[in-house]
């Protein structure tokens, strides 16, 4: 078709008619030609029909459907789903129509998002950082051209695992040295099998290392807060208790115990009966340096949440109470 903007009665008498192929714009809606007054963009017109739906169906939806031309269309609907609905809501009954629409809605999306790539880049990194986790979801499924959010998992696990072994890489880069000199060696004691086995465990504890790593990457305030409400029950219970009286009891007939000894004495019981249980479930080594890494992250989001620092104090008192320093 050849599109005509009138402006004028001498113009439209001027103008070509349907035989000679040219068909007459009277508006625009939103850069798209309107042909029929008060009616949808005649690109919208025609991919609805293109996409299945009948000639009485594109009329009915062009008295209720709030999107009046394809642009408007693609951001009507955010998934395959929610296009079906509006589709139901315009009065389209048959199911295979309202899919017929909603295939019409993602040509419309993803021609959209071909056409303004750039500013969907921009406007992602600022949902991003807006924290708009739904926004970032929806324009994800466009992107994916998914229908449902769960069909955005095979990509993030992917994206994970690559973000988590390129941190792994270049923490161990020095460890992995030092395996590579020490396999030849062991190969030529043990054998081959040895060697095997030794890889084997390696790689068991890179998986082990992305896990815990990937894990620590969702901790929030919210995974702080179950921590914490593990940790307190922990220590409240009657067995923890009764092993700090028990230790408490120990120091009776020392003379001048270093306090910093005792300390690491108490952070020895409570890693033991409490710690090494919780720890791992929450992205932490069950020892020592896993405990110290997650005083760390409470040390830094206390500084941020009162309400960390309020559980904190508890956790503390439940621990202190049974010792006398």
């Amino acid at each position: 078709w050849n599109w005509v903007k009138l402006s004028s009665q001498a113009e439209m008498a001027m103008t070509p008619t349907p035989q000679q192929e040219t068909r007459v714009a009277l508006s625009y809606i939103d850069g798209e030609p309107v042909s029929k007054p008060g009616g949808i963009s005649d690109m919208l017109r025609s991919s609805l029909r293109s996409h299945g739906l009948t000639s009485i169906e594109v009329s009915q939806m062009e008295q209720t459907l709030e999107a009046r031309s394809c642009k408007a269309l693609a951001t009507a609907a955010s998934t395959f789903e929610s296009a079906m609905r509006l589709a139901r809501l315009c009065g389209i009954q048959s199911k295979v129509s309202q899919e017929n629409f909603a295939k019409a809605w993602h040509q419309a999306a993803a021609t959209m998002i071909a056409l303004d790539g750039g500013k969907k880049s921009k406007q992602l990194v600022e949902l991003v950082k807006d924290e708009d986790w739904e926004a970032c979801t929806k324009l994800l499924m466009q992107r994916c051209q998914v229908s449902k959010p769960k069909e955005l998992l095979p990509l993030l696990r992917g994206l994970l695992h690559q973000v988590a072994e390129r941190q792994r890489l270049k923490v161990e880069a020095q460890s992995k040295a030092e395996t590579a000199k020490v396999l030849p060696t062991l190969a030529s004691l043990y054998g081959p099998e040895a060697v095997a086995e030794a890889e084997k465990s390696t790689a068991m504890a890179q998986a082990e290392w992305r896990y815990s790593w990937m894990v620590r990457c969702f901790f929030t305030v919210r995974t702080l807060a179950s921590l914490q409400a593990e940790v307190l029950n922990a220590y409240e219970a009657e067995e923890f208790q009764a092993a700090c009286e028990a230790l408490n009891k120990t120091w009776v007939n020392v003379d001048r115990m270093p306090l910093d000894q005792k300390m690491r004495a108490i952070e020895a019981l409570c890693l033991e009966h409490a710690l090494k249980r919780i720890l791992p479930r929450y992205g932490f080594k069950a020892d020592a340096d896993g405990m110290a890494e997650m005083k760390q992250v409470v040390t830094e989001m206390s500084k941020l949440d009162t309400e960390v620092r309020r559980r904190q104090m508890l956790i503390t008192a439940a621990v202190m109470k049974k010792f006398k320093l």
